[in-house]
């Protein structure tokens, strides 16, 4: 049942000229439905229908554009056929998202379609409102009580949406679609610049090119030689224990919290000890300032200066850790292992020119960043007085 405390501290904030309705009173919203076994329907053929399944669309996606299996006829006929520009929501992933079809195709009973809903709504407004925190709150409060998060055909036909004129659904939708595009190309950007970056950490952190004014032989040591490891200051603190403060907690993925009080203060390496869940790119962070870390991470600073820590911790991001690693899905990276890995080092005033380089290259990607993440707080922000008519662009 829909909270309707809710509804009321919400829905009574709109403009008296927008109409509040029931999305199931203004569009058509129906189950898929799953021919079985699936295996029997599905075909290769160019001619195929396209089969739209959870796997096809990330979490973070606005479209579907593609699947990557196609049915029968005959499966079609056991399924529920939907066209480009109907909206499909998973029953339990990604929980009440909305994602927009650019595709013809079918949908299993793991998706519910809004269709016929242009009579009254523009698309990329009711996209906005689907995805805002008035929505949302509508769909937990309905799922309330339940051991699993999950929408129904009738919850997300009792979804209440404003519903202003029209032209004005379109401004709102432009404004939006405006700051979505701004996101987009900051995040390619980003991802451009990590790209460049990670060529250049290539290039640069293995000799193949070297910048002006140095040349000479690069040396092999084991790490133990060249960074001190302070393993004996790691102090984990339950999670009801940590008195919290500013000060950040790290384990083996990074930030656990912030507490009071340090173990260590100045530049330092952290690498995962065990724990790490992504063991394709293990973790290995640069950190400065006062730190606490608990006993999944290893410490480490260079024994020269700053300089020398930074490049050693871009040195070891490129390091291939998975023929040392122990264990199974808790892979661990011992101690007594991590003293003698080979690192190639160049002279110091090298490293400390490439670590200048590579450190530009993080501070622009880190000031994209931020840039990022303020535009999506605008965003938010827009989406919250405009979506209830707080500001109005018409």
């Amino acid at each position: 049942m829909v909270n309707t405390d809710f509804l009321t501290t919400e829905i009574g904030r709109f403009p008296i000229d927008w109409e509040v309705v029931k999305l199931g009173e203004k569009a058509k919203i129906f189950r898929g439905g799953s021919p079985r076994p699936i295996q029997d329907y599905l075909t290769n053929s160019p001619l195929g229908i396209n089969w739209i399944k959870i796997g096809d669309v990330s979490p973070s996606a606005k479209y579907i554009l593609e699947t990557k299996e196609k049915i029968i006829p005959e499966g079609a006929n056991r399924s529920r056929l939907v066209q480009s520009g109907d909206f499909i929501l998973s029953n339990s992933m990604s929980f009440g998202r909305p994602y927009i079809l650019r595709i013809d195709g079918c949908i299993h009973d793991g998706w519910l379609v809004i269709q016929d809903y242009k009579s009254h709504f523009e698309q990329g407004y009711l996209y906005y409102f689907l995805c805002s925190d008035i929505t949302m709150h509508q769909h937990i409060s309905m799922a309330a009580g339940s051991g699993v998060q999950n929408l129904n055909k009738e919850k997300v036909n009792a979804v209440q949406v404003a519903m202003p004129p029209l032209p004005e659904q379109r401004t709102i939708a432009t404004a939006l679609s405006d700051s979505d595009a701004y996101i987009a190309v900051l995040e390619k950007l980003i991802y451009k610049k990590r790209a460049v970056k990670q060529g250049v950490m290539q290039e640069l952190l293995t000799g193949k090119w070297r910048l002006p004014g140095f040349s000479g032989e690069w040396q092999l040591f084991e790490l133990e030689q060249v960074a001190n490891i302070f393993d004996n200051l790691r102090i984990p603190v339950a999670e009801s224990l940590r008195e919290k403060g500013q000060t950040p907690y790290y384990g083996a993925n990074g930030i656990q919290g912030f507490v009071k009080g340090y173990t260590h203060s100045g530049e330092f390496i952290l690498i995962a000890e065990d724990g790490a869940s992504d063991l394709s790119n293990y973790p290995v962070r640069y950190v400065s300032g006062e730190i606490w870390v608990n006993n999944h991470a290893h410490v480490l600073q260079g024994r020269l200066n700053k300089a020398n820590t930074r490049f050693l911790a871009y040195a070891m991001s490129m390091l291939d850790y998975q023929a040392i690693l122990v264990g199974g899905t808790r892979a661990k990276l011992n101690g007594s292992v991590l003293k003698k890995i080979k690192i190639l080092l160049p002279n110091v005033d090298e490293q400390t020119a490439i670590a200048e380089v590579l450190s530009n290259m993080d501070a622009e990607i880190d000031a994209l960043t931020a840039k990022l993440n303020k535009a999506k707080y605008i965003k938010q922000g827009m989406m919250n007085e405009l979506l209830t008519g707080r500001i109005r662009l018409f």
